[in-house]
């Protein structure tokens, strides 16, 4: 018999910051669903290019007919439509919207994990029917007209005093408070690619000398230098070696699925950080190349990443890889794949050229080798 003191039912998993539908969610209240959803356009348009997604309830009456019954996958000209046969739940919800950057939820009929309120006479009474689902209101909006906090909100939104309070027609202060708390970046941790068995080579390229001192220490303190907290990647066996290294750690939880199975072990530690990839193998990688790629990087994609100099493909492993990423890097492991590359070539992944591309040169066997040193002795 296992103890109950040892015996552990679930997985240690760390899991994502998320409401209902997905991360940042909001519920609009008092207002009309028109109303709703004119202000869901609205953002779209104020936030481009930020993913905003809307969820509602199908006000079209009910047409009588002899629809398609089951689960209907349709390419549109703009758009591809998805109608599900069986019931959708909390989590089939969070896995469709996974790629929203910000979901917008009409509070009429579905509730969210945060709230905002409209100032609407007309829906006085809807709202105070919601008042408990009112749990984390995050603004209250005036609508045109108005220009204080009309009594009944008060009486429903205890905390108003301490919540913004911004016009419906401001649109510059409306576009800075989603912004500012909703889509900020995430933040940023590096995850240093020392698993690699290294069989073409030789030798552990993770703890080749290049500059005095192994390779991933050398990376170790490049990111101590920039201030963002690092990982190794490694295997298990590898994980006390790197410990007594005085590394962070982060063994592989997927195993046998090379630097893709790394990355997803990453984000099982921390799903809502986002993870600058650092490969092992491409001893010229410096601080400048590093900050040009973090300059550049783009959180509305899944990843930033250079293009290789020298087949024009996503280099994965010096690359930005956001939270959104996570369930992608599954899908993919679930379908059987394990190329990082495949996964930034089926996404949308905002790619980059190097204004120094040689150094991304990477050393895979002794002959790559002896190339670089000559390069580097030059």
């Amino acid at each position: 018999m296992t103890s109950n003191l040892n015996h552990k039912k679930h997985a240690e998993l760390k899991r994502t910051v998320m409401g209902s539908f997905g991360r940042n969610e909001i519920a609009i209240y008092g207002t009309e669903c028109s109303k709703i959803k004119l202000f869901a356009d609205q953002l779209r348009q104020q936030l481009s290019p930020f993913d905003i997604a809307y969820v509602d309830e199908d006000h079209a009456e009910e047409q009588v007919s002899n629809s398609f019954v089951g689960t209907l996958l349709q390419q549109k000209r703009t758009s591809t439509e998805l109608h599900l046969k069986n019931f959708k739940n909390v989590f089939q919800n969070r896995l469709l919207l996974s790629q929203a950057d910000l979901i917008v939820v009409n509070g009429n009929h579905f509730a969210a994990q945060n709230q905002l309120v409209f100032c609407n006479e007309k829906k006085e009474q809807s709202l105070r029917k919601r008042k408990d689902q009112l749990t984390h209101v995050i603004a209250i909006l005036l609508e045109e007209g108005l220009t204080t906090i009309p009594e009944y909100v008060k009486e429903v939104v205890e905390n108003h005093v301490d919540i913004p309070t911004l016009s419906v027609s401001d649109e510059v202060a409306l576009a800075f408070f989603f912004q500012t708390t909703f889509l900020k970046p995430p933040p940023l941790k590096a995850l240093i690619m020392a698993g690699g068995r290294s069989t073409r080579m030789g030798a552990d390229k993770a703890i080749m000398q290049h500059h005095g001192m192994a390779q991933f220490a050398f990376l170790k303190q490049m990111m101590n230098d920039m201030k963002i907290e690092s990982f190794v990647s490694c295997r298990a066996e590898q994980r006390e070696y790197f410990e007594n290294e005085n590394c962070q750690v982060i063994s592989d939880r997927i195993i046998d699925c090379g630097p893709l199975g790394g990355i997803a072990s990453a984000f099982m530690h921390s799903p809502d950080s986002a993870w600058l990839v650092l490969a092992c193998d491409v001893p010229l990688l410096d601080q400048p190349v590093l900050e040009e790629l973090l300059c550049k990087r783009s959180q509305t994609h899944i990843a930033t990443s250079y293009i290789s100099p020298f087949d024009g493909m996503p280099e994965p492993l010096i690359a930005v890889w956001e939270p959104k990423a996570y369930s992608q890097i599954m899908q993919f492991l679930v379908q059987g794949y394990s190329c990082p590359r495949k996964v930034l070539m089926n996404n949308n992944t905002y790619l980059i050229a190097a204004s120094e591309p040689e150094k991304l040169i990477n050393m895979n066997t002794p002959e790559d080798l002896q190339k670089l040193k000559a390069y580097m002795s030059k």
